[in-house]
């Protein structure tokens, strides 16, 4: 019996060697944010007269309107603090998902004190997805 190694193949002549998938470089172009922004945004003159009236402080805890709905997550401590500074920063564990935060709290009907750096933080991961 013969048997033949039988070859089958194609060359590629003048074509660059392919590169592996760890060392190809994916080309984007030049890329303005800016002037992508820029399509979307439309300026708005808003003009705000502050109606809520000033307190002084210490304050006397009694008169808070919605205290209750915080008793629970309040040590004494806490509570001291709030009398004193007007507000105090808790921590109520670890939360993934920072718009949790603010749909757990109108689930139970307290109202949203929205920070500067939520915002922020919303608008990067904005960004980040267009």
């Amino acid at each position: 019996m013969f048997v033949a190694p039988l070859m089958i193949g194609c060359t590629r002549d003048n074509e660059p060697a392919a590169q592996p998938a760890a060392e190809a470089q994916l080309q984007i172009p030049d890329f303005d944010p800016q002037a992508a922004f820029r399509a979307w945004y439309e300026p708005v003159d808003y003009d705000a007269q502050p109606q809520i009236p000033g307190y002084e402080l210490p304050l006397d805890l009694a008169r808070i309107v919605n205290l209750d709905q915080f008793e629970w997550r309040l040590t004494d401590e806490a509570r001291a603090i709030i009398a004193r500074q007007g507000f105090v920063v808790t921590d109520m564990g670890n939360e993934e998902d920072i718009t949790e935060i603010y749909s757990s709290a109108d689930d139970d009907g307290i109202p949203p004190f929205v920070t500067v750096d939520t915002l922020l933080h919303l608008y990067h991961l904005q960004f980040d997805q267009t």
